[in-house]
């Protein structure tokens, strides 16, 4: 299940030629295991931790929060957005009931590991942070964009294969 709702976009209004807009989305999921774990998995030292980490019931409870801001004037801008999130689950004990078999040494096995938690269970990051601008010399229009930000090229329809094909590409690749 995920819920998500604008919990604050909003002009604010300066009086002036200067348009600022700050925009937060909150969204809450959470997951369930609705099966028991499956012994094939758990029959093997070495691919059971995955398995073992959930028992039936809730299996991520998490709040997320996207916060965009926007400063405009005439042509010229500077925007931002950043994440953070919480997960009440990767935060907690796991269900692994099994020390022999848990592969990570850092922690005892009712743990997640240090990055485990810091991905999955709470982290903030820096989305993008631009500042951007168009001036016009005659005819010709010359625009710009300086700082972190994101760009995705693709049509709708072949983001699924051009994305499988890029993280394929990536994890076969090697270098001399």
């Amino acid at each position: 299940m995920a819920l998500a709702w604008p919990c604050g976009a909003t002009s604010i209004p300066t009086g002036s030629d200067l348009e600022i807009r700050w925009d937060n989305t909150i969204k809450y999921s959470d997951g369930w295991r609705v099966h028991a774990q499956d012994g094939y998995l758990l029959s093997n030292p070495n691919q059971d931790d995955g398995d073992r980490d959930f028992a039936r019931g809730l299996i991520s409870n998490r709040i997320d929060l996207l916060s965009e801001f926007d400063l405009k004037y005439h042509d010229f801008g500077l925007n931002a957005s950043a994440a953070a999130w919480y997960d009440t689950v990767y935060n907690g004990r796991e269900d692994n009931d099994s020390p022999a078999t848990f592969n990570p040494v850092s922690v005892p096995n009712y743990h997640f590991p240090r990055d485990t938690r810091k991905i999955n269970g709470r982290d903030a990051e820096l989305l993008n942070a631009f500042i951007y601008g168009k001036e016009s010399f005659g005819s010709t229009t010359f625009s710009f964009r300086a700082g972190r930000h994101t760009l995705l090229w693709a049509r709708a329809s072949s983001f699924q294969t051009t994305a499988s094909h890029t993280a394929r590409r990536h994890w076969t690749s090697s270098s001399c």
